[in-house]
């Protein structure tokens, strides 16, 4: 994957907000940049992973921890998908 170097200009008290140290930034934005994505179906949850820069399982691990499920359905989506299951239950 090609890489961009983006320079971002933050508060100095956005580093005490998030509790974490000025070298440990980078690596978390681009956690949370992936874990939107993913949330808003922008793109899928592997690609997620490689632009967090974490193994599949880790990033699953990260989504949990902030509530983001890899299961984006519309709501007809959804009740389409359970609506089929209960038919062999």
């Amino acid at each position: 994957m090609a890489q961009v170097k983006i320079i971002l200009d933050l508060p100095k008290e956005t580093l005490d907000f998030m509790r974490k140290s000025k070298n440990e930034m980078p690596s978390e934005i681009r956690k949370l940049l992936a874990m939107e994505l993913v949330k808003e179906g922008k793109v899928p949850f592997g690609k997620g992973a490689e632009i967090a820069g974490l193994y599949h399982s880790d990033f699953l691990d990260y989504l949990a921890q902030h509530k983001v499920s890899i299961f984006q359905y519309t709501e007809d989506e959804l009740s389409k998908e359970l609506s089929s299951k209960s038919e062999f239950l």
